[in-house]
This record gives structure tokens, sequence and C-alpha cells, in this order.
């Protein structure tokens, strides 16, 4: 049983690190490709194949789109979200240099669920975060904020841009990470209510489709004249190889490696990114987007590690739990050593029902 767990372990770490690698060339790829065709016309291409894809895998697999039915609002909320993530996403690329557009999606990601769930919004059951994962946010936060730092000065790999565009397209890659975010979290709570992933993949992007193609039409963005039969083929590959099979190799990848593995990875993303685009050599070498890359891989890997220790807390907040007792209150089972001492537990300590998957 141990072998076969550490073979599990392994497939997941080799998953993640092929989804990381061909996530890095779709980055860099598709940054080229807007540079020539509009990022509404990419998306209604990419994503219309992804639907027919796993909208097939669900038939096939006898995923009945049924399990829907109760949750359209959940159903509405994916498709909006996923719409506004990945056209915003696109924009971004076109933009700005992809390793940077990776920072800022990625690292918006853990601080925007936190201020949500600060504003009284829980999309999914909360995870508890201790003070020193806490503090490695703020680390990811700086971060960002030297990130769009290094956009607005113009010391980016990105050639000089008139108009703003660079400061539009971090704004867009932030957006995108916010919405990914609320869009895995209504994911994961359609998940709890045992739909499989085959059929929230089969309807998740035909919102991004619909969106597309009415912005296209609202500002005159409908001339196809551009796509060759050649191009479009070549698109539409790249989006099966770099979109729609990543999708599924990180979903088997999550399923199989530990937590710990997958952030770490995930986090060394976008120094592989960087390291593609001085490969491909339509950018120039920036020290400073380097630097800044660097420092969130650095402090997205030390709150990837806080997580796995005890409860995410403090010592003092581990000695509590230790000699805590259950009590039972409905039909929930909280922790609390006595009743004086829950009376002067954090909101965050009271949330903690069980120590958390991390």
């Amino acid at each position: 049983m141990l072998a076969d767990a550490k073979s599990r372990e392994q497939l997941g770490f080799i998953c993640v690190a092929v989804f990381v690698v061909v996530a890095s060339l779709r980055d860099v790829y598709f940054a080229a490709t807007l540079q020539a065709y509009s990022p509404l016309h990419v998306a209604a291409i990419a994503f219309t194949l992804c639907t027919l894809v796993f909208l097939s895998a669900a038939l096939v697999r006898r995923q009945g789109l049924r399990d829907l039915r109760p949750w359209p609002w959940e159903v509405v909320g994916i498709n909006v979200t996923s719409a506004i993530a990945w056209i915003a996403y696109f924009y971004a690329l076109k933009h700005l240099e992809p390793s940077l557009v990776q920072v800022l999606w990625a690292g918006i990601g853990p601080l925007s669920v936190g201020w949500l769930e600060a504003g009284g919004i829980v999309l999914a059951r909360p995870v508890l975060v201790g003070p020193t994962e806490r503090l490695f946010h703020r680390g990811i936060l700086v971060s960002l904020i030297l990130a769009s730092l290094v956009v607005t000065a113009g010391v980016s790999g990105t050639p000089a841009q008139s108009g703003g565009r660079p400061i539009l397209g971090a704004l867009l890659a932030l957006l995108s990470g916010i919405s990914i975010s609320i869009n895995v979290l209504l994911c994961k709570r359609l998940n709890e209510r045992r739909v499989g992933p085959v059929t929230i993949l089969a309807v998740r992007f035909v919102g991004v489709v619909i969106v597309a193609a009415l912005i296209a039409v609202v500002i005159g963005d409908v001339t196809i004249g551009g796509w060759s039969i050649g191009e479009l083929g070549v698109v539409a590959a790249a989006a099966l190889l770099l979109i729609v099979a990543p999708i599924f190799v990180n979903q088997v990848g999550i399923s199989l490696a530990p937590p710990l593995t997958v952030r770490v990875v995930m986090a060394l993303g976008p120094v592989l990114v960087f390291l593609l685009q001085l490969r491909e050599g339509r950018l120039r070498a920036s020290g400073y987007s380097l630097a800044v890359i660097v420092l969130y891989a650095v402090f997205a890997i030390l709150a990837t590690v806080a997580r796995q220790w005890p409860h995410g807390v403090s010592l003092r907040h581990v000695h509590f739990w230790r000699r805590a007792k259950p009590l039972r209150t409905g039909s929930q089972e909280l922790q609390s050593g006595d009743r004086e001492a829950w009376s002067r537990a954090t909101p965050d300590q009271r949330r903690l029902e069980r120590p958390p998957c991390p």
C-alpha cells in the first residue's frame, strides 16, 4: 500500500510539473499570437474547442448534466467568472510580458480569497490562515506592488507602449486572478455537492465563448478575413495542446500529488515563463522583472510551507488546541478547552472544527 501511495504521488508530481511546463509554453505562445490576432477571436476559438471536448467526455462517461439542475446560480457564476478571467488574461498577455502576467495573476489569488472572507463573503469552506502564513502573504502583496511599479515605470521586458496599455494590462491580470479565484471556489462548491469535475468542465467555458462574441460585436471586432485556414488550424491545435490538455493534466496532478508539492511547483511557473521568454527572443531581458519574479516565488513557497505547519497557526494557538476537548454544539463538533477559553478564542480559532487538510 505504501508503494502504491508513493507511485501515485510520483505520478501526481509528474502531472503537476507537466502542467506548469505546458502552461508556461501556453503563455509565451499566446502572448506572441495575440500581437497579431484579436484576443476575442482566440478566446472564442480556444474555448469552443474546450467546451466540445469536455462536453463529449461528459456524455461518453455518462456524467449527466442533470446533476447541475439544482445549482443554476453556481453554473451562471462559474461561466461569468470564467469569461472575465480568460478574456482579461488574454488581453493582459497582449500588453505585458507573460512572466509578470503570471506573477500578478497567481499572486492576487490567495490574497483576494482572504479579502472576500474578511468581508463576510464565503463561497466555500474557509481555511484557517495562521499569522506566519499571513506574514508571507504580505510579502506576496509587496511583490505584486513591485511588479506593478516595474510595469508602470516601463522597465519590464515589454517594448515601450503608449496610452497606458501596460498599466491596463496589469489591472487586467489582477482582475483575471481575482475572477479565477472566485471561479475555483464556485467549482469547489459544486464538487462538494457531488457534481463531477468533467460535468463542470463541460459547462465551465460556455460563458467565455458567449461573452467574447458579444464584446466582438459591440466593439466591431468581427472581421475574420485576417484568418487563413492554416492559421486557424494552428491556433486550434495550440488551444487543444496548451489549454485543453493542461486542464485535464492539472486535475489529475492535484488529485494525486501532496498539496505542498503542487503549490511549490506552481510557484516556480513565472520563473520558467521568464526563461522561455528569453529563449523566444521577442522580449528583452529585464533584471527588474527577474527580481520581482524571484521575490514572488520565494514568498509563495514560504507561504506554502507555512500552510503545512500544525493548524497553520502559531505555537501558542497549537497549545490551545492540544488541550482542547470536544464540545458538541448542535450538529457541529467544535474544539474548546473550556467555555472560558472558547469565549476568548478568535473568530479564526472558532472556525477551526478540525485540523484542516493541507
